[in-house]
């Protein structure tokens, strides 16, 4: 059984962390902050492409978004 979650990415780089993670109000897009331990570097990820229930991505398209 599961509860709908389902991996889409995974982090590879032990010497980093996720640090935040939030979905536009459209639900098609969402970005993640990546801080790296010791380096006082980081970055902002933007991950595209997600398909929202019920909306066509035609529609999406006619509404400029």
């Amino acid at each position: 059984m599961s509860d709908g979650c389902v991996r889409f990415a995974s982090l590879r780089d032990t010497t980093s962390e996720p640090t935040g993670f939030i979905f536009t109000a459209s639900g098609r897009t969402a970005y993640v902050n990546l801080q790296h331990r010791g380096i006082n570097h980081g970055a902002l990820v933007k991950i595209t492409g997600f398909r929202v229930p019920g909306r066509s991505d035609d529609e999406w398209e006619s509404r400029g978004r």
